[in-house]
C-alpha cells in the first residue's frame, strides 16, 4: 500500500486437461475444408499479474492490471501442431470520473490490449477494445440512469488456424461491434434500522 491507494502482484500457475478448441482437417486433392469441436489439447501457464488501485485524486479513481502469462501446449489431435509456447502479455485499465461532491454523476473509460496468442489449434493477432459512459443518480440515488458505449474502438479478430499436413487457414472478422446501451433502475427500498444491545457475564452474573 502507498499514499491515496494499493499495488499488489500475484504469481499463479495453471494445468489444464482437454482444453476444447476447433479442429481443422484439410483434404489439398478434394479441396475440402472441415472443422470440428474437440478436446484439442493440454495447457500449462505461468501468470505473473500486477494491480494498482489509485483513489487519491478526489474526481478521479484508477483501476490498472497488468499481466504476462506464458504458456505452454501439448496436442491431443494429430491435425493440431504437437506442441507450441506463448508469451501473452495483457492491460487493462479503468478510469472512474466523479463529476460532482455528491458523485451523482459519473462517467467511465475502460481500455484493454491483448498481446499475441499461440497454442497447438492457432495463432490470435493482437487485440484491443476501449468504451465509456455516463451515469446519473437522483431522488436520493434512488433512481440512476446510465448510458453506454461498448467496443467504441476495437480491433478485426484475426488470425491464423493450424491444419494437417503443414497447411493452415487465415481468419479475419470484419465486423463492427460498437454498442449503445440504455440503462435505468430504481431502488424501492428502505434504509433498514436496527438497534444494538451489547451483552456481558455480569449481565449474567446478576440474574442468579
Amino acid at each position: 500500500m502507498f499514499r491515496g491507494g494499493e499495488f499488489s502482484t500475484e504469481l499463479t500457475y495453471a494445468k489444464e486437461y482437454k482444453c476444447i478448441a476447433q479442429v481443422e482437417q484439410m483434404d489439398a486433392q478434394k479441396g475440402i475444408s472441415a472443422e470440428q469441436w474437440k478436446n484439442a489439447y493440454n495447457e500449462e501457464v505461468w501468470c505473473c499479474d500486477l494491480n494498482l488501485y489509485y483513489s487519491q485524486l478526489s474526481w478521479l479513481k484508477i483501476t490498472g492490471i497488468g499481466e504476462l502469462a506464458y504458456t505452454k501446449s501439448s496436442s491431443n489431435s494429430i491435425y493440431s501442431l504437437q506442441s507450441e509456447k506463448s508469451f501473452i502479455p495483457f492491460l487493462y485499465g479503468y478510469f472512474n470520473f466523479i463529476f460532482d461532491k455528491q458523485s451523482n454523476l459519473t462517467g467511465y473509460i475502460t481500455a484493454n490490449v491483448s498481446g499475441r496468442k499461440k497454442d497447438v489449434t492457432g495463432t490470435l493477432n493482437r487485440t484491443y477494445d476501449a468504451g465509456c459512459g455516463l451515469a446519473y443518480s437522483c431522488m436520493k440515488n434512488r433512481l440512476t440512469l446510465k448510458l453506454g458505449v461498448m467496443h467504441l474502438f476495437a480491433s478485426k479478430i484475426r488470425g491464423t488456424g493450424y491444419s494437417n499436413n503443414g497447411m493452415s487457414m487465415t481468419f479475419k472478422n470484419n465486423y463492427a461491434p460498437m454498442t449503445i446501451s440504455f440503462g435505468a433502475s430504481f431502488n424501492f427500498g428502505k434504509d433498514i434500522k436496527t438497534k444494538s444491545r451489547q451483552h456481558s457475564n455480569r449481565d449474567i452474573e446478576n440474574r442468579f
